[in-house]
């Protein structure tokens, strides 16, 4: 009765080493709106996610078209001063040259997953799902229509 649920911590694998800063490792994917009702004011079609594994971090940047350029930019802006002209820097993402060829231009080291795995980066797919639920039920709630 007096013994306290402790939640068991999950131990990373062994030969992984942790993120020693922030922009250490990094994590990255596209969302892709799914129709022209669900574009943003300014023509945006698709957000970029960004993850920090040492903080904990999540940024989204919204983009009109997934560009290198685009991404560069947005990347630029996550990473600050730790990340610029770093090869410490490393970030996990797809297989989408876009996202590939803007870590390779930032001169950071890129580790893309397989082609059309759904499974590629597990912790990154089910957060943004959980901000995709979670902006619709803001949504609902606020009263906007549930047709999209």
């Amino acid at each position: 009765m007096t013994s306290r649920y402790h939640r068991k911590r999950w131990d990373p694998d062994p030969e992984e080493t942790p993120p020693l800063h922030f922009g250490h490792m990094l994590r990255v994917d596209h969302l892709i709106m799914g129709s022209n009702l669900s574009k943003g004011s300014e023509g945006e079609q698709a957000c970029l996610i960004c993850f920090d594994e040492y903080s904990g971090c999540y940024q989204a940047f919204a983009q009109t078209f997934r560009a290198v350029e685009n991404n560069v930019a947005c990347l630029r802006k996550f990473g600050g001063t730790k990340g610029h002209g770093r090869a410490l820097c490393s970030v996990k993402s797809d297989s989408a040259q876009e996202l590939v060829e803007a870590v390779k231009q930032l001169d950071w080291l890129p580790e893309p997953g397989l082609p059309n795995d759904p499974y590629h980066d597990a912790k990154l797919e089910s957060n943004i799902c959980r901000r995709k639920e979670g902006t619709r039920a803001i949504h609902l709630a606020a009263g906007f229509s549930h047709v999209a």
